[in-house]
């Protein structure tokens, strides 16, 4: 019986090992711009409308530069399934995956960021710049007695998949 045990022991421990970390395919970007027709002073207003009703707080905010950056916030966020497909395509972040025997997991997960936009008046309209800065996530890692440590880190990685930015261009229009 102790034979058994031991045996299953070792096989849900090994089944629990990592196999291999398999990062973002390229097919992320970071910034996005995007153009409109409509008048600096009304995408201004559209895009702190925006940013009220998705209850993010505003660290900076300079009209006059066109500057808008959010306090840190959580980023909703998901793993691909394949190249370019994610498992979560609502998600505002992806993350780099670790390859265990029996699934995959996010490399870092809980993950928090800083959204910043950038507006500038152009010959059309407003060009508007967007994109994630100082993402970080919790990350697991294990001391030499297999306990579990959990780290808060940069994850330079990590990216936008569009999703956040695509809200923005849908509300503006």
């Amino acid at each position: 019986m102790k034979l058994l045990t031991f045996f299953i022991g070792c096989l849900a421990l090994s089944s629990c090992t990592v196999h291999k970390v398999i990062p973002i395919s390229e097919d992320y970007y970071d910034p996005k711009t995007i153009e409109t027709t409509a008048s600096f002073d009304q995408v201004w207003d559209k895009v702190i409308d925006l940013f009220a009703q998705n209850g993010l707080s505003i660290k900076v905010i300079d009209r006059t530069s066109g500057l808008i950056v959010a306090e840190r916030g959580l980023l909703p966020s998901t793993i691909e399934l394949d190249p370019g497909k994610l498992k979560n395509p609502k998600a505002y972040a992806v993350s780099p995956k670790v390859r265990y025997a029996t699934r995959d997991k996010p490399l870092y997960y809980e993950l928090t960021g800083e959204w910043n936009v950038r507006l500038k008046k152009s010959d059309k309209g407003t060009v508007i710049s967007i994109n994630i800065s100082n993402v970080e996530g919790k990350y697991v890692a294990y001391d030499d007695h297999s306990n579990a440590i959990v780290y808060t880190k940069h994850c330079p990685t990590c990216r936008s998949t569009g999703a956040f930015e695509e809200n923005i261009s849908n509300f503006i229009k």
